[in-house]
């Protein structure tokens, strides 16, 4: 299978050594939502979902959309974010939304139809988070620190009192989650050089109110950011030192503490779980790459070491979680496939680094390296390669009908 150039006109077929994949790679990956069962590829669809309601898919940051793809490649089209060209709109990540996608950068967002039609902006606060819960969009007000504001997927404001606390000039929230009626959010909160280092809270609050449901800190910033395993009522966070699990349903004011236990690795640099409650911590020890799976009680279950530190992701992409007990890890221009803590497959990618992956339910997975795009079945055999002529900048997605969206730093495409 040749690698063919995208381009809104016409296709480009290149040499089909341009990418060297190891065919025989088998992929599969779980996430939220999901049932860890073998035949998730024949799930139905929930009509309506909320397919990729953050970055990494999820609050476990799995890296798994509960929906299958039959695309085989066709650039069907391309659409300008930003009609000033001159400022690129640079896309974090593209949300979807039912059958709406939105693209969110530094400190505005946009809705497009899956035509590729804009159908609304907003601007927000500079660096805020963005999420989706049933049929909002979420982010915090431009010209409030303390309050959040809720969209209809139709652009106009919903109602109601969202406070945040602990957001101030001096407190910045880095993490926030809406949920049915409450919020979870982790803010940074930095002193002065008299009154020490800076401090990390992370608590659970009614929307509406002004009061913890419950809240906990600790001293330093965190390591990286907090996991929430919902289908377990659990909230990870990782401070520089140790690995701390809170009870999210907690009924007492300063929180329910269920496990502290020490970083399995010298540097903890990205993290992921599967819904049974397994975390899978990517590290350096010995400036050596490092992925260790262990339990929400800090039991160690199996450890991989290989690779320098240099090689992984530069992209913030977390180690993807896969059906069997399968990890998917990207590692420089190869994705490494690792199951009880031994290396069972891998695919390679010749001459550009892997930037993002994102897995189906039918087993295939998306995979972008720099300014291209793979879709590999759950053989491991390649359906398509694309070139494109700019670096795609966020992680791949799909709808309900399984088309692939993709974006640049000022253009969204669509893939069927």
């Amino acid at each position: 299978m040749p690698i063919i150039k995208a381009d809104s006109r016409k296709y480009y077929s290149l040499a089909p050594c341009v990418a060297v994949m190891v065919l025989f790679f088998c992929f599969g990956c779980h996430g939220a939502g999901s049932n860890n069962s073998k035949d998730s590829g024949k799930e139905t669809i929930k009509m309506n979902a909320n397919l990729y309601p953050m970055i990494f898919a999820d609050a476990r940051r799995s890296s798994f959309v509960e929906a299958p793809s039959a695309s085989k490649g066709t650039l069907v089209w391309e659409s300008s974010i930003n009609d000033d060209k001159s400022v690129p709109f640079n896309p974090n990540a593209i949300l979807v939304g039912r059958n709406q996608l939105f693209l969110f950068s530094q400190n505005s967002i946009a809705a497009f139809n899956t035509d590729g039609q804009e159908l609304w902006t907003r601007q927000f606060r500079s660096g805020s988070p963005v999420s989706i819960y049933d049929d909002k969009i979420y982010f915090r007000k431009e010209d409030a620190v303390d309050e959040l504001t809720a969209l209809s997927f139709g652009g106009a404001e919903v109602p109601g009192e969202r406070y945040l606390l602990d957001a101030s000039p001096a407190c910045g929230p880095v993490f926030i989650e809406p949920l049915a009626r409450d919020i979870q959010v982790m803010s940074i909160c930095f002193t002065t050089r008299e009154q020490g280092p800076p401090k990390t809270k992370f608590y659970r609050k009614r929307y509406e109110g002004k009061f913890y449901n419950w809240v906990a800190e600790f001293k330093g910033k965190p390591a990286i950011m907090p996991l929430h395993l919902a289908e377990l009522n659990r909230f990870v966070v990782f401070s520089e030192q140790e690995i701390i699990v809170y009870n999210t349903e907690a009924k007492k004011v300063e929180g329910e503490e269920i496990a502290r236990f020490p970083q399995p690795v010298q540097e903890v640099m990205l993290c992921s779980a599967d819904s049974a409650g397994t975390l899978y911590i990517l590290g350096s020890t010995d400036s050596i790459m490092t992925l260790v799976a262990v339990g929400l009680d800090g039991a160690e279950k199996w450890r991989w070491s290989g690779g320098s530190v240099s090689s992984a992701p530069t992209t913030g992409q977390p180690p993807i979680v896969g059906i069997d007990g399968l990890i998917h890890l990207p590692s420089g221009r190869t994705l490494i496939t690792i199951k009880d803590g031994h290396v069972v497959r891998e695919f390679t990618i010749e001459k550009r680094l892997i930037s993002y992956c994102t897995a189906l339910a039918d087993g295939s997975v998306l995979i972008t390296a720099e300014n291209s795009l793979y879709r590999a079945d759950s053989s491991g055999t390649m359906i398509y390669g694309l070139l494109f002529d700019n670096a795609i900048t966020v992680p791949p997605v799909v709808d309900q009908n399984g088309n692939v969206y993709v974006a640049s730093a000022n253009m969204l495409m669509r893939i069927e």
